[in-house]
C-alpha cells in the first residue's frame, strides 16, 4: 500500500511504491544469481549460446518466472471478473489489476536496467519493455482502466512457459523443452493474439465516448491508446514469426552434415579433457575436417598436418555419438571464437569434406 486509509496517493507515493518493489526485484535477482551459481550451474547442461552461461542470465529467468505466476493469477483473476463489462464502465480500477500493475511495471524497470547491463537486451526487447512500462505508468498513474490493464498483464500466462523455453532451448534436448515451446505457441495465440487484440479493440472503441466524464488525463489516454496499437503490432509479428518457424519444413540432412558431425566427434575425442577441449578443439577444426574426410572416403591411412607421416583409420573409430559434454564444450568453443576465426578455421578442412 502506498498510503494511509482515507488518503489521496500523489505521484510521489506511486513511484515511492515502485521503487520498494524495484529493489526488492533486484535484491531477489542477485540472491538467486548467488544460489544458481553455487547449487545449479555446475549442474546445469552449458549453452551453445556464450551470454546465456552467464549466472546472472539464468537467475533473471528465475526471478522472471516468480514475477509472472504473481501478475498472471492477480490479472487472470480480475480478466474473469469483469468478461464483458460494458464500455461505460470502461475507466473503473480493479484491485487485482493494480495490484499486478506495481510489479510488473517494477520488474520491467529492472528487467531492462539490468538487462542491458549484463548484455541480454536487443532493439526489439528495449522497445518490447519501453511499451510495456510507459502503459504501466499511464494505467497506474490514473488509477483507472482495471479491465484493460488486466487484459494486457494476463499476457504473462504465456510467459510462464517462455522462460523455461528460453533457458534450455540451446542446452538440452529433452522432450520438456519441445513442449514448452509448444505451450507458449498456444498459450501465445490464446492471450497475446486474441485476448490482446480484442482488449486493444475495446479500449480503442470506447477509451474516447467516455473520456470527458473520467478523472484522467485526456492526453494519456490518447497517448495510451497509440501505445497499445503499437504494442498490438509487435505481438501480432512475434506470432507471424512462431508461425513461420513452427511450419517451416525441416531440411534434409545432406552429406555436408554427415562430415559436420564427424568433425565434432574426432574433434572431441583427441582432446583429453574438458579444458582441453575448451582450448583446443577450435584450432583443431581444419584438422579434424581432414581426418573427416579421410574417414568419409575409407582410406587405410590418414596423412594429416599432425600427423605427416599417417596413422592407421581405426585409431580414430569412435562412438556414432559422443559423450553430451564433449558437444557442448565444443559448441561453447565455437560462440566464444569470433566470426572471422571460425570461418578461417572452419574453411581449411571443409572444402576437402564438400568436394
Amino acid at each position: 500500500r502506498s498510503v494511509a486509509d482515507n488518503a489521496e496517493e500523489t505521484h510521489a507515493d506511486l513511484f515511492f511504491l515502485l521503487g520498494q518493489v524495484a529493489l526488492g526485484f533486484v535484491v531477489l535477482w542477485y540472491a538467486c544469481a548467488a544460489v544458481v551459481h553455487v547449487a545449479l550451474m555446475p549442474r546445469l547442461p552449458p549453452s551453445s549460446k556464450a551470454r546465456e552461461n552467464s549466472t546472472v542470465y539464468v537467475a533473471q529467468k528465475f526471478v522472471a518466472e516468480f514475477k509472472c505466476m504473481i501478475v498472471a493469477a492477480l490479472a487472470n483473476v480480475a480478466v474473469w471478473e469483469l468478461l464483458g463489462q460494458p464500455g461505460a464502465d470502461i475507466f473503473d480500477p480493479n484491485v487485482e489489476a493494480e495490484l499486478a500493475g506495481v510489479v510488473f511495471t517494477a520488474f520491467e524497470v529492472v528487467d531492462l536496467v539490468l538487462g542491458c547491463i549484463h548484455g541480454f537486451m536487443d532493439r526489439l526487447y528495449v522497445l518490447h519493455h519501453t511499451l510495456h512500462i510507459a502503459l504501466g505508468l499511464i494505467i497506474r498513474g490514473n488509477c483507472a482502466l482495471g479491465y484493460t490493464a488486466a487484459i494486457l498483464m494476463s499476457q504473462e500466462t504465456s510467459s510462464l512457459f517462455l522462460n523455461y523455453y528460453l533457458l534450455m532451448r540451446f542446452r538440452s534436448s529433452h522432450w520438456s523443452v519441445p513442449l514448452a515451446r509448444n505451450l507458449f505457441a498456444l498459450t501465445f495465440g490464446v492471450w497475446r493474439i486474441g485476448l490482446n487484440t480484442y482488449g486493444t479493440g475495446y479500449y480503442v472503441r470506447y477509451y474516447t465516448t467516455y473520456l470527458e466524464d473520467a478523472t484522467v488525463v485526456p492526453w494519456q489516454m490518447h497517448t495510451m491508446a497509440v501505445v497499445l496499437v503499437c504494442a498490438m503490432v509487435l505481438q501480432w509479428y512475434w506470432g507471424f514469426e512462431i508461425i513461420r518457424t513452427a511450419l517451416r519444413p525441416k531440411r534434409p540432412k545432406r552429406a555436408a552434415d554427415e562430415a559436420g558431425g564427424a568433425c565434432w566427434r574426432i574433434a572431441m575425442h583427441t582432446a583429453s579433457n574438458r579444458r582441453d577441449r575448451l582450448v583446443a578443439c577450435r584450432a583443431m577444426a581444419g584438422e579434424a575436417c581432414l581426418l573427416a574426410a579421410a574417414l568419409l572416403s575409407r582410406a587405410p591411412r590418414i596423412v594429416t598436418p599432425a600427423h605427416p607421416n599417417g596413422v592407421s583409420a581405426a585409431a580414430y573409430a569412435v562412438p556414432s555419438r559422443p559423450p553430451a559434454t564433449a558437444v557442448r564444450a565444443m559448441r561453447i568453443a565455437h560462440h566464444k571464437a569470433t566470426k572471422s576465426q571460425r570461418f578461417g578455421d572452419v574453411f581449411g578442412g571443409w572444402h576437402v569434406v564438400v568436394l
